[in-house]
């Protein structure tokens, strides 16, 4: 009797995890399941690769398909995530409907600019703004500081001085000092 021959297998996971099912060999003529419990934060794993560029897809390692070792590589399609971006009352462009923006995973976020409320001043979005984008839903609510009326009154006290104009009997030297109180 012949003694089957096994191979090495090497699956390159370009930074991903093998989460279950890894295979490090494979007998001829009895072939191996790849693995496909395979992740990857921020990408969707789609199957493994004969080539480092990813071009000839792998299912299977079947029973006769090699007669040697062997290399696959693992191919990340990256992943979208979507962030809201809640006015709370305030608008943007005449607009109050929530912002609804996607971002693929690490890229950079940038939050709208120009929103307005009216007796408001924006100081910003809760929660704090991520430099780039997770693996995961963003959602931001508008946060806003009323502001504050100052009601200034301004009092202001005229000296006016009446020269024979008008002489009244408490008037010293022909001048008659007038207070005058102005309101604003």
């Amino acid at each position: 009797t012949q003694t089957a021959k096994n191979y090495t297998v090497t699956l390159n996971t370009n930074e991903g995890t093998i989460n279950a099912g890894n295979v490090t060999s494979y007998t001829y003529g009895e072939g191996a399941t790849l693995p496909t419990n395979v992740t990857k934060t921020g990408y969707t794993f789609d199957g493994w690769y004969k080539e480092p560029t990813c071009t000839n897809k792998v299912t299977t390692l079947g029973a006769t398909d090699y007669t040697s070792d062997i290399t696959l590589y693992a191919k990340w399609t990256i992943n979208s995530y979507s962030t809201r971006w809640k006015l709370a009352g305030g608008q943007l462009n005449g607009n109050s409907d929530d912002i609804v923006q996607d971002y693929e995973f690490g890229q950079a976020i940038t939050a709208p600019t120009g929103i307005e409320r009216v007796g408001f001043n924006f100081i910003g979005w809760e929660p704090t703004v991520p430099t780039t984008m997770p693996a995961e839903n963003l959602e931001f609510t508008a946060q806003w500081e009323e502001k504050q009326l100052i009601n200034f009154r301004t009092l202001c006290t005229y000296d006016i001085v009446l020269k024979n104009n008008y002489v009244d009997d408490d008037s010293k030297d022909g001048h008659t000092t007038i207070t005058a109180t102005h309101t604003s």
